[in-house]
Formats: structure tokens, C-alpha cells, sequence
């Protein structure tokens, strides 16, 4: 008996709470548009082309195709050059090509590969060009998470001053390669 009324109860009081809910008439408002609405001009309708008559063709091509003959040049004789088995002197040496090199910014070595990755993918979606170079100190394998490369050394200053504020992180910019 007392199950009874407690379910009774429990019903009286879901009637209560969710009856007006389902009686009143909804209040729908049409959803105004986020973004501002274009008039765009309706493309005007082509205007009728007179019917024009195509006649095929019926006259047969009357003239020959004509033959070019070119003539061939005689071949030239080339003469083999001599070569001087002296030294070059310093003028006469090809002038080298300066090397180039670019600047990184080195943030740090990790053992733990799993935090590396994460500082790797965590600079990337900050659009950082962030890579991880696989080295072994003292026999341990660890991930060195760099940043770059850029070719001047004030732009890996700059990038090193941003990832400071951003992430607390330092580091340090070197060469690169080494």
C-alpha cells in the first residue's frame, strides 16, 4: 500500500512539472540569418539567335600540297684541344661557392619520447616549424625538439623571444647543420 502511494506521488508531481510544457503552444522564431544576405541579380535571359543555315561543303580541294626539299649541311670537322699538363695558377681556379647555412632554435633534448612529441605537435598547431632529431648521449636514445630553420640569426632570436613568452620554455640558437 504504501509502494502505491508513492508511485502515485511520484506521478502526480512528473504531471506537474511537465504538462504545461506540452500544452502551451509553441513560441517558434524563424532563425535569423549570421551572415549578411547578397542581392544577386538574376542572369539576364540571351536574347534569340536568328537561325543560321550551314551548308556543308562540296567542293573537293583542288591544289596539290606542295614538297619542300631542304639540303643537308656538310659536317664541320672539330678539332680536339690540347691540354697542358701545368698546375693552374690561383687566377685561373674556379672561385668556390660560400656555403650556406641557416640558424635553428634548439629547445631541448627529451629521453622521454612521448613529451617530445607532444611539445612537437603542441608548436606545430601554433604554427611553429617544430622537428625532433634522433641522438644518443651516453649510450641513451632521446628526441632534440628544434624549431626552424631560418637564415638569419635575428629571426631564430625572434622565434626563441615568442616560444619564452608563449610556453616557458627556453632555449638556445645555434647553427644549423653543425
Amino acid at each position: 500500500m504504501q509502494r502505491r502511494i508513492i508511485g502515485a506521488a511520484v506521478l502526480a508531481s512528473l504531471a506537474v512539472i511537465f504538462l504545461p510544457g506540452l500544452l502551451e503552444k509553441p513560441n517558434i522564431q524563424p532563425i535569423t540569418p549570421m551572415y549578411p544576405s547578397f542581392n544577386v541579380p538574376k542572369r539576364p535571359i540571351p536574347k534569340q539567335v536568328p537561325n543560321l543555315k550551314i551548308e556543308p561543303v562540296t567542293q573537293a580541294i583542288s591544289q596539290k600540297p606542295q614538297i619542300i626539299v631542304s639540303t643537308v649541311p656538310k659536317p664541320i670537322s672539330i678539332e680536339k684541344p690540347q691540354i697542358s699538363k701545368q698546375p693552374q695558377t690561383a687566377l685561373e681556379k674556379a672561385p668556390e661557392t660560400p656555403k650556406l647555412s641557416a640558424w635553428i632554435v634548439q629547445l631541448g633534448n627529451y629521453s622521454n619520447h612521448k613529451i617530445a612529441r607532444h611539445w612537437q605537435k603542441i608548436l606545430r598547431k601554433n604554427k611553429f616549424a617544430a622537428f625532433l632529431e634522433p641522438i644518443e648521449i651516453n649510450g641513451k636514445k632521446m628526441l632534440r625538439l628544434q624549431v626552424g630553420p631560418v637564415l638569419e640569426k635575428s629571426e631564430g632570436e625572434r622565434i626563441m623571444r615568442v616560444i619564452k613568452k608563449r610556453f616557458v620554455i627556453n632555449g638556445e640558437v645555434l647553427r644549423y647543420p653543425n
